[in-house]
């Protein structure tokens, strides 16, 4: 009878220590698992500003190809509206049909603050801060050109500055498979990949 209760007290103890040992391993994973999803809207959100970019490119073609001053005009503002978003000192409402445009530089400006507090691999984190830095400061020239552009009263001269522009951002999207590249959204989402500890390194770049 002594024999069988001790085999009892026995298993309930191997039970009580498989169920606290699951229990730890659950508290220790959801960390790693908040990270993943952290990883996940950081990497979103560097796609979603890949694709603005690429819009930015576009609007910026257009204002070179423009075949009158009001329609290059109106390019030059789409840039401009995309760039600064809906709260910008020089966002013009009448020509952008969104209601809300959250802003190239605004959403740099916040996810690039998030980079700084996000764990990463210390070997990462220098060249991520200094690609960000780099970004930030192609797109303000990237607004200050579509600006000065805007301004100009002839067609070739705004066509001139708006290159310049085309210039900056296409540095400002990068090159995500050049490792000699240093700036660039294409570059922070690789560089990002590479140093966040969460991440397996297999999903996709934007």
């Amino acid at each position: 009878m002594k024999t069988a209760q001790q085999w009892a007290i026995a298993l309930i103890l191997v039970v009580a220590l498989l169920v606290l040992g699951s229990l730890g391993t659950a508290t220790q994973a959801e960390p790693g698992s908040q990270e993943a999803k952290e990883d996940v809207s950081i990497e979103r959100r560097l796609a979603s500003m890949a694709e603005q970019l690429r819009m930015a490119m576009t609007l910026t073609t257009l204002a070179v190809l423009s075949p009158t001053p009001a329609a290059q005009r109106l390019h030059i503002q789409q840039v401009i509206n995309l760039l600064e978003g809906t709260g910008g000192r020089h966002f013009v409402k009448r020509v952008s049909p969104q209601e809300e445009i959250p802003g190239l530089i605004p959403c740099a400006q916040a996810l690039f603050a998030r980079l700084e507090t996000t764990p990463l691999n210390p070997m990462g984190r220098e060249p991520i801060s200094v690609a960000a830095k780099h970004t930030l400061s192609l797109l303000n020239s990237a607004l200050e050109t579509s600006l000065f552009g805007l301004r100009q009263r002839r067609l070739e001269r705004a066509s001139d500055e708006m290159l310049k522009a085309y210039a900056y951002l296409t540095a400002a999207l990068g090159c995500g498979s050049d490792p000699t590249d240093l700036s660039g959204v294409l570059v922070l989402s690789r560089l990002f990949l590479a140093s966040s500890p969460a991440s397996d390194g297999t999903r996709e770049q934007p």
